[in-house]
């Protein structure tokens, strides 16, 4: 169903009233698709020519992780047409949504978020634990040198190689500590340069099901890797990076191409299964 709404003014506007992530100032309840079902909650209202859709709900999560602190995502997002918009009557031009202040996120069981290819960009301090799925068509989150990046849990997925590192979940050239997760890309999925330092304790790195692709990806003297448990499947190392494996399982299960690659790199096993 549809309301429309034309040449209306606010006579008195009611205070006390319950308010959530998805109300504003004007009208009390939003419409539009809110769960991970897919059904509609409400009717969609058009004011004035505005629609009061669910574009309210993606305005707060954007103006949230600018914000930094504690960010929650309930239900389903896709950032990939953010700059279409305005917040708080500014234009908004900037793509990508930077992280400039200490931010945790929390995604909720069953939600799905979607981001545009390098539209997060961490500059700060992040901290990811997730119930659900976050993903890209490529590069997912770019972690920038000088940021630290923490995941606690969840599934990452990018699903298109859109040039040569194919398929990127994590652009890394800051601090990165992977304690759980899914992680899985049409290429590199893990992607380390510059002077990158990522650790692994757990969790699942995949190759997109691709027997000549690397998970886990190292390149430059800059990069040191540490990878003390989870499962990579396979890894490359180039151009001087160090990787120190302690524990863990590096293997390629398609048994089609090297479950660890060393260029020109520093690779040292200490234990784990390989």
């Amino acid at each position: 169903h549809k309301v429309e709404l034309k040449n209306n003014t606010v006579d008195k506007q009611l205070s006390g009233i319950p308010t959530c992530d998805r109300t504003d100032d004007y009208i009390g309840w939003w419409a539009g698709e809110y769960n991970a079902s897919g059904y509609d909650h409400a009717s969609k209202v058009i004011v004035d020519g505005v629609e009061k859709d669910r574009w309210i709900e993606v305005k707060r999560l954007v103006k949230s992780l600018k914000e930094g602190g504690d960010v929650i995502v309930w239900r389903n997002y896709d950032l990939t047409k953010w700059p279409e918009t305005t917040l708080d009557g500014e234009q908004i031009v900037e793509n990508p949504i930077e992280i400039t202040k200490p931010t945790n996120i929390t995604i909720k069981k069953g939600a799905i978020w979607t981001v545009g290819k390098q539209q997060l960009v961490n500059k700060s301090e992040l901290n990811i634990k997730s119930e659900g799925v976050m993903t890209a068509t490529d590069y997912i989150i770019m972690n920038e040198g000088g940021a630290t990046l923490n995941i606690e849990s969840g599934t990452f997925t990018s699903t298109k190689a859109t040039d040569d590192n194919g398929g990127v979940v994590i652009y890394n050239q800051g601090i990165c500590h992977i304690k759980g997760g899914t992680f899985d890309g049409q290429g590199f999925t893990l992607m380390n340069t510059g002077n990158a330092n990522m650790t692994i304790d757990g969790g699942w790195v995949k190759n997109g099901g691709k027997g000549t692709s690397y998970a886990l990806m190292g390149a430059g003297g800059g990069v040191n890797i540490t990878i003390n448990g989870g499962k990579i499947e396979a890894l490359q190392s180039i151009g001087g990076a160090l990787v120190t494996i302690n524990g863990g399982t590096v293997v390629n299960d398609t048994q089609q191409y090297y479950a660890i690659y060393n260029e020109g790199g520093n690779t040292v096993v200490n234990g784990g299964y390989i």
